[in-house]
């Protein structure tokens, strides 16, 4: 029984030292990727037609504001006028805050349907590459460990490896 003990002390130990660990940085691994930088150009695309938009918003605001301003100082206004005024300005404003959020959400949205099926394949192809170089565990460096044992940066490898059809 004792030898039988021993055996199999000697057996896991010899199966922990020869386990595989590597570490990759996730965030660099991602923007290295050149289907991640046509995503990243699509995105900046998509964020400066929703920001052309909101500007073009904020300047007619800004505008309107000043003609209401310059009309209050030389008080051309009439009662009725000014409220109208005011009334429009504020319907602006709110109008400009609901578009803000509105694009926030939208870029937010296209940001994750362009993403997800890249990540998704990131994922799996990083699971292939560990299965075919013998990868116990691989590690995300970007969530910064607070101690590990010394492992292999697989980033050189891994960029090629997603890359490739």
């Amino acid at each position: 029984m004792r030898i039988l003990s021993i055996s199999i002390c000697f057996l896991f130990t010899s199966f922990l030292w020869s386990q595989k660990y590597g570490h990759v940085n996730y965030r660099m691994l991602l923007d290295s990727i050149q289907e991640s930088k046509v995503i990243n150009e699509q995105l900046n695309r998509y964020e400066k037609s929703l920001s052309d938009v909101g500007d073009k918003m904020l300047t007619k605001f800004q505008e309107n504001f000043i003609k209401y301003k310059a009309g209050v100082e030389a008080g051309t206004l009439t009662a009725t006028q000014r409220s109208q005024m005011e009334s429009d300005l504020e319907v602006e404003q709110n109008a400009i805050t609901n578009y803000q959020k509105s694009a926030n959400e939208s870029l937010e949205k296209r940001n994750t349907e362009l993403l997800k099926p890249l990540l998704d394949k990131m994922t799996e192809k990083i699971k292939l590459f560990a299965a075919q170089e013998g990868y116990s565990m691989i590690f995300d460096s970007s969530l910064g460990l607070l101690f590990t044992i010394p492992t292999e940066d697989l980033l050189g490898k891994l960029v090629p490896f997603i890359d490739k059809k």
